[in-house]
């Protein structure tokens, strides 16, 4: 026995986290944990890190000899490396989602070199065939994509040699050849070392050494998803509302992008797709007025050229943004004992700056079966519900146009085909729509219109 999870239960203010779990991680053992949002799969992870004190039931682990809490707590440490799915923010609390683009708020981000520290030459030998560290070295840590810094940080996981690793929803942000990179490089460790691995995650194609599936029970007493109302009519397209016109990105002497075109019109619905670091992101900064590389490009947004005295919250009124920087940092710095409630009422730039009616945030939350946590704090939140929340939130005041970048992520099946026809129900017909994702099968039937970058073809046919 390497780790033993006895009759373990987690709840707080009255609200079950985990039902109770009895589990055992044997020698040579690699599982996956998997259940719908809510049934406490992060939790349990936590649990066996160390990092949640169980209410009920007891851990035990193989390589813990003390009996003093805190050194025993040390020992775990030592040995056990937990990777949580809101790992990016980096130990930089006070980041902000646009601080990327600009250059006089990065002075106190570190470097991918200062980050890694002494651990450079081991992330750069476990990622030799998998992951080119040397051009990012002298980067700040903002500027890298959410798929090279999700890597980045894995690498340095592993670079640690854990005897157990622990990864909460990994693939989650890469796309397709970076998730058959991390199969490869996370076979080529076990293979290499001791290390044992626990991960959770939904639907992905998993390294071939696992061999073990732990699946959990959502806790009794939960609202199954609801199928709500009739879906509005289909908008034929309209004036445009963004046009991009030899769109150049540059930063130093790296071009990211270079001959970009695209024009985006009332009512039309649009996925764009491209590999980690092909510039979506910055595209959509572009489009959110969040990039200052605007000024110097042909970008119109609304019917207006940027740079002709607009002014930007002007622009992202106009405009419901969801990205997983917000996920990201939104989840490190929301305090975990704030009631739900507050979590939506509260007025962000980034997503909406109106009032909104308690009850369109009840017949949100009832959509997905969650209007219990509207008397819940943040606390009791999972990470999909968290994604969720968002989600709604991004929903919560029309608007002209509804930038989803990857919103879709650590959702269940059930959960993920309710925020498909959440997103169509709730989206105004005279409405634009962008989604960005890295999976054919994350693209709802009713988004039409295919935008490829990074790729030999920059359209090409539609996936069926």
């Amino acid at each position: 026995m390497v780790v033993s999870c006895d009759a373990v239960t987690v709840s707080r203010a009255g609200v079950t986290w985990l039902p109770p779990v009895s589990w055992q991680l044997q020698p040579g053992e690699h599982w996956v944990i998997r259940g719908d949002n809510g049934a406490g799969k992060t939790t349990l992870l936590r649990v066996i890190a160390g990092k949640l004190t169980p209410t009920h039931g007891h851990v035990a682990y193989a390589f813990v000899t003390e009996h003093d809490w805190e050194a025993r707590y040390r020992q775990v440490r030592a040995h056990v490396v937990y990777l949580p799915a809101h790992a990016f923010a980096v130990g930089q609390s006070s980041l902000y989602y646009q601080q990327r683009y600009y250059a006089t708020g990065n002075e106190d981000v570190p470097t991918v070199e200062s980050f890694l520290g002494d651990l450079v030459e081991a992330v750069r030998r476990l990622g030799h065939d998998h992951f080119d560290l040397t051009p990012l070295l002298p980067l700040k840590v903002t500027y890298l994509s959410n798929g090279q810094l999700r890597k980045l940080i894995l690498l340095r996981a592993l670079a640690a040699q854990p005897h157990l690793l622990l990864l909460d929803y990994p693939y989650e942000g890469l796309d397709e050849p970076s998730r058959a990179d991390l199969n490869r490089l996370l076979e080529g460790v076990v293979a290499a070392s001791q290390t044992q691995l626990v991960l959770t995650d939904h639907h992905h194609h998993l390294p071939s050494f696992i061999n073990r599936t732990l699946v959990l029970d959502k806790p009794s007493g939960t609202t199954p998803p609801q199928s709500n109302g009739v879906l509005p009519p289909v908008a034929v397209a309209g004036a445009p509302i963004v046009k991009l016109t030899d769109i150049r990105l540059q930063y130093g002497e790296k071009i990211l992008l270079a001959g970009f075109h695209w024009t985006i019109r009332q009512g039309e619905k649009w996925v764009l797709m491209g590999p980690n670091g092909s510039g979506k992101s910055t595209i959509l900064a572009l489009l959110n007025a969040d990039s200052p590389q605007g000024y110097h490009n042909q970008v119109e947004l609304f019917g207006r050229p940027r740079g002709t005295g607009e002014s930007i919250w002007d622009i992202k009124r106009r405009i419901n943004f969801l990205a997983p920087e917000l996920l990201t940092y939104g989840y490190a710095n929301t305090p975990r004992n704030q009631p739900v409630a507050a979590f939506l009422q509260q007025r962000t730039l980034a997503v909406h700056t109106e009032p909104v009616a308690e009850a369109r945030w009840q017949a949100m939350l009832a959509w997905f079966g969650l209007e219990a946590l509207w008397r819940q704090t943040m606390a009791s939140v999972s990470t999909g519900q968290f994604q969720v929340l968002l989600l709604i939130k991004a929903f919560a005041v029309p608007r002209d146009l509804y930038i989803l970048d990857e919103p879709f992520q650590y959702l269940d099946p059930t959960h993920k085909q309710q925020a498909f026809r959440f997103v169509q129900h709730y989206l105004p017909a005279e409405a634009a729509l962008i989604l960005v994702s890295h999976y054919h099968h994350d693209v709802p039937d009713y988004v039409t219109l295919w935008k490829r970058i990074g790729y030999e073809s920059e359209n090409p046919p539609q996936p069926h």
